[in-house]
């Protein structure tokens, strides 16, 4: 494995305890509060994060073919996992934190970005400041414009005539109005999460609004399927 592959892997295992960490945290009466994922409360993403960790390859085929898509059967497998004690689940999440998992078209970059926009997902609702370092953000932002990216992170065209710039890290890219802010906010918002944009500045600010009105709320199956 390459030095940069042998980064991403620890950066999502540390993830992966910070997510664990989170979850410990909130009160059970919590765990229904919508996440920034449309449809999904607190259970069901975590019910997704530790979904690749415990359901096979083979499983998650057959559960496609008979749900019609793999989206659809990643929300169905996501929702049954999330119904366990969550302590079994943040168990699941330190135990097998280092493991790297089959993620088709995304590898473990779209495992690592899953966790980094997914652990603030579920922080932002409930008010958490848990967050990952700024390196990781800076690393997000690198892979977001990627081709990869593009099958399911981010909406299709969104990133399309702006140009984009992190106030934190050295970040810039594209060309056009300018969307500027923190790395963080910066990430949620090129992965479609619209309750960011008040937090961003610059001319393209408008037309970005619009995008993501225009796409809707983000959701797996339409915006963020990574390693489902």
């Amino acid at each position: 494995m390459s030095t940069v592959g042998e980064s991403v892997a620890a950066r999502t295992a540390s993830n992966r305890v910070r997510i664990a960490e989170l979850y410990d945290e909130i009160p059970a009466d919590r765990l229904g509060t919508a996440s920034l994922c449309a449809g999904w409360d607190l259970r069901t993403l975590l019910g997704h994060l530790v979904m690749p960790l415990v359901i096979p390859p083979a499983r998650l085929v057959g559960s496609a073919v008979r749900h019609g898509s793999v989206h659809r059967a990643s929300a169905a497998l996501a929702a049954e996992l999330g119904r366990r004690p969550v302590s079994e689940l943040t168990a699941v999440l330190r135990e097998r934190a280092a493991r790297t998992v089959w993620a088709p078209g995304v590898g473990p970059m779209g495992q690592f970005v899953d966790g980094c926009v997914h652990l603030r997902d579920a922080a932002r609702p409930l008010g958490a400041d848990v967050d990952v370092p700024p390196h990781d953000w800076a690393l997000v932002l690198s892979w977001l414009p990627t081709r990869a990216a593009g099958l399911g992170h981010v909406p299709r065209g969104l990133l399309t005539g702006l140009s984009w710039h992190a106030s934190d890290v050295d970040f810039r890219h594209g060309s056009g109005p300018e969307v500027c802010g923190p790395a963080e906010v910066l990430a949620l918002a090129m992965t479609g999460r619209a309750v960011v944009v008040p937090e961003l500045t610059g001319s393209g600010v408008a037309e970005l609004r619009g995008r993501l009105t225009a796409a809707g709320a983000p959701g797996h199956g339409r915006v963020d399927p990574a390693g489902d």
